[in-house]
C-alpha cells in the first residue's frame, strides 16, 4: 500500500524511474501473497498505474511495456474484467503499432471493436486505436471518422498509455485532414490540441501535442511554424526526459537544419528509434533524411529502403509520396512508370494531397519526354 502512494506521488510530478521502482515493489510484494481473486486485482490496478509510467520513460515499443499489457490482458480475462481487458488489449495495440506491426495492431484494434458497447469506458480509445491504424493502412477517410467519434466519446479522459484522448485524437486527425486535401483545416486541429495539452497542465500530452504539430508543419511545407513546435518538443523532452517523441523533434529538427549538421540530427534520431524497436513511420524519416543529403546515390538508396520497409510493414499512407521523390532519380519511361503508379496508388488510397502532387510531378516529367 505504501509503496503505491510513493508511486502514485512520483507519477505526479513525473519522477518516472521512481515511480516505476515503487510500483515493481509493490508487484514484488503481491506475488509472494496466495493466488486468488483479490491478489489479481490488486495486481491488475498496480499494472495498469505502471504502464504510463513506463511509456513515458522507455517508449510505446519497450518489450517491458509490451510485458505489462500482456499481464494486464490474461489478468483482466481472467477476472471477466472487460474494461481491464479493453484497456489491456489498447497498450497493446499501441506498443505493435510503433514497433511497426501495422496489420497485426490493426488486427487487434478490429478485434477491441467486437467487445465494445456504446456505453463502455472505452469507447473512445478502441476508436482511436482502429483510427490510427487505417491511417497507416492508407486509409485516411475511415481513420478521420474513428477520430471524430472519439472526440465526440472522451472529455478529459487518459488513454492506456498516458496521453489525453482530446489531444492525441485531435493531433493525429491532422495526418488524415492532410491527406485528404485540406492543408488549412489540419492546421487548426494541430493547434487545438497543444492549447488544450497546455490547460490541462499535463507535460507528456503536450509533447504528444507538438510532435505531431511538427509533422503536420513539415508536410504542410511550413518551416516557419515548425521551428519553434520543435524547439519546445525537444526542451520538454529533455527536461521530463521522454523517449520516442524526443527522437521526432531530432528528426524533424535535423530536415529543418539542413547541411552536415541537419543529417547527423536525423540519423541519431533514426538510430534511436530503431534501438527502441519503434518502426512506425520510419519510412517517413528516411524520407526527410533523403530530402537533405546531397549524393544522388545515397538519397535514391534511402527512399529504396524506406519503400521496403512501408511495403513489408503495410505502412502505405506515405508510399505515393516515397515514390514519387524516388521517380526524381529515374530516366526516362521508367520515371513515368513509377509516377504513373504513384498515382494510382494514391488515387486508391483517397489521399487526396498525394495524388495532386503525383500528378503533377507525372505531368511535368511527361512533359520533359515530349521535348
Amino acid at each position: 500500500m505504501y509503496y503505491r502512494r510513493a508511486a502514485d506521488i512520483a507519477a505526479a510530478m513525473f519522477a518516472h524511474a521512481e515511480a516505476a521502482n515503487h510500483h515493481n515493489q509493490t508487484l514484488a510484494l503481491l506475488r509472494q501473497r496466495p493466488r486468488g481473486r483479490t491478489r489479481d486485482e490488486r495486481e491488475l490496478h498496480c499494472l495498469e498505474a505502471l504502464a504510463p509510467t513506463v511509456n513515458a520513460m522507455s517508449g510505446y515499443s519497450a518489450p517491458e511495456l509490451e510485458d505489462i499489457f500482456h499481464r494486464v490482458i490474461a489478468i483482466a480475462d481472467r477476472l471477466g474484467n472487460t474494461e481491464a481487458l479493453l484497456n489491456g488489449m489498447a497498450g497493446l495495440w499501441a506498443s505493435y503499432y510503433v514497433q511497426g506491426r501495422t496489420r497485426q495492431a490493426h488486427e487487434l484494434a478490429e478485434r477491441m471493436l467486437t467487445l465494445l458497447t456504446p456505453h463502455n469506458a472505452q469507447f473512445g480509445q478502441v476508436h482511436f486505436s482502429v483510427g490510427g491504424s487505417l491511417q497507416h493502412l492508407g486509409r485516411p477517410r475511415s481513420s478521420v471518422e474513428h477520430f471524430d467519434t472519439t472526440l465526440r466519446a472522451v472529455g478529459s479522459d487518459v488513454l492506456t498509455v498516458g496521453t489525453r484522448a482530446s489531444v492525441h485524437a485531435r493531433a493525429w486527425s491532422a495526418h488524415s485532414a492532410w491527406l485528404l486535401g485540406h492543408p488549412d483545416e489540419a492546421a487548426r486541429p494541430c493547434a487545438e490540441s497543444i492549447a488544450d495539452a497546455r490547460e490541462s497542465g499535463h507535460p507528456y500530452s503536450l509533447a504528444v501535442a507538438l510532435a505531431f504539430a511538427g509533422i503536420t508543419a513539415q508536410l504542410c511545407g511550413d518551416r516557419q511554424r515548425l521551428d519553434p513546435v520543435v524547439v519546445e518538443l525537444r526542451e520538454l523532452c529533455a527536461r521530463y526526459d521522454f523517449a520516442y517523441y524526443r527522437e521526432w523533434g531530432l528528426v524533424l529538427d535535423g530536415w529543418l537544419t539542413g547541411g552536415t549538421a541537419g543529417i547527423a540530427r536525423i540519423r541519431t534520431g533514426i538510430d534511436n528509434l530503431k534501438a527502441q524497436n519503434a518502426f512506425a513511420r520510419m519510412p517517413y524519416w528516411l524520407s526527410l533524411l533523403a530530402d537533405t543529403l546531397t549524393d544522388d546515390h545515397d538519397a535514391a538508396a534511402t527512399l529504396d529502403a524506406a519503400l521496403v520497409m512501408a511495403n513489408s510493414r503495410e505502412e502505405r499512407w506515405y508510399v505515393p509520396e516515397l515514390m514519387s521523390k524516388r521517380a526524381a532519380f529515374d530516366a526516362g519511361q521508367q520515371a513515368v512508370d513509377r509516377l504513373t503508379a504513384a498515382v494510382d496508388v494514391a488515387r486508391r488510397q483517397d489521399s487526396v494531397t498525394l495524388l495532386q502532387r503525383c500528378e503533377r510531378d507525372l505531368a511535368d516529367r511527361s512533359a520533359i519526354g515530349e521535348r
